[in-house]
């Protein structure tokens, strides 16, 4: 296989053969995994994603608020119409009482008496239900102006939704570009990998480490626990000549190209 090809992309091994290929392969797969985690995150909790999401949330509670006025308007529509029509029934009914008492008609003293009484009761009901109608059509009237002032800003809802979900199709769309680009770059570094084994602890760390598989030597430490590294550890490390690991984390440790061994009493390379 030839790593350094250009169907894959990937540039050619490095000094140390295969195992040195292999890590500058797999140190530069932790990248592209790193930042396909945050490209991910990215379009899960992206500013421009929450806004639309919020500003739709929005929407939704100002429609439900004009259905809600639209039925309480409903409501109160028919009951001041059955109101209206209790109220006409008690005038008719009193109009009728009125006339029976002073038409001459009756003259008995007792019934007199009791359409008077009666009179008197429904010119009271008519006077509770007029009373009732009034609060009912203030209500009406209320609710109407609620539901006119529900519907403005629900237009203006919605149109604060129409440009944050622009603006969020926008970006989600170049992120899911920049996803996808890196999802082809790891399977061109994946691809190159020359030792399968290699590629197999890389993928089983990264998944018990957080995705990090790799550790720097730094200052003669392990980037990832901060331990310091024996002589023999480093010089390993440093030769890439197999897999090196972190005897306190178990990472691979990976030595950057050009950094100088450093250690006491050895000469710094020509």
């Amino acid at each position: 296989m030839a790593m350094g090809s250009a169907e894959t992309g990937v540039g050619a091994p490095r000094a140390g053969g295969a195992a040195a290929a292999d890590l500058e392969r797999l140190w530069e797969l932790q990248q592209v995994d790193g930042a396909i985690r945050a490209a991910r995150e990215g379009l899960e909790g992206h500013p421009d994603r929450v806004e639309a999401e919020s500003a739709r949330d929005a929407a939704a509670r100002l429609e439900a608020a004009c259905r809600s006025h639209q039925e309480r308007l409903r409501e109160l529509r028919m009951t001041v119409r059955r109101l209206e029509r209790e109220l006409a029934e008690a005038e008719r009914e009193g109009d009728q009482l009125q006339e029976r008492l002073f038409g001459g008609a009756v003259t008995h003293p007792k019934e007199l008496s009791s359409l008077q009484a009666r009179l008197e009761a429904i010119r009271e009901r008519a006077g509770r239900l007029q009373d009732e109608a009034l609060e009912q059509m203030e209500s009406l009237e209320q609710t109407e102006r609620a539901l006119a002032q529900a519907r403005e800003d629900l237009d203006r809802a919605r149109e604060r939704l129409g440009q944050a979900e622009r603006r969020w199709e926008a970006t989600r769309r170049d992120l899911e570009a920049e996803l996808a680009r890196l999802e082809r770059r790891r399977a061109q570094l994946v691809a190159a990998v020359a030792n399968p084994t290699h590629l197999a602890r890389y993928e089983r760390l990264a998944g018990a480490k957080g995705g990090q598989a790799l550790a720097l030597v730094d200052q003669e430490r392990c980037s990832a626990c901060g331990m310091p590294l024996s002589n023999l550890v480093l010089t390993e490390a440093r030769r890439k000549e197999r897999m090196i690991f972190c005897e306190t984390c178990g990472r691979i440790l990976y030595w950057p190209p050009g950094r100088h061994l450093g250690l006491p009493g050895a000469p710094a390379p020509a």
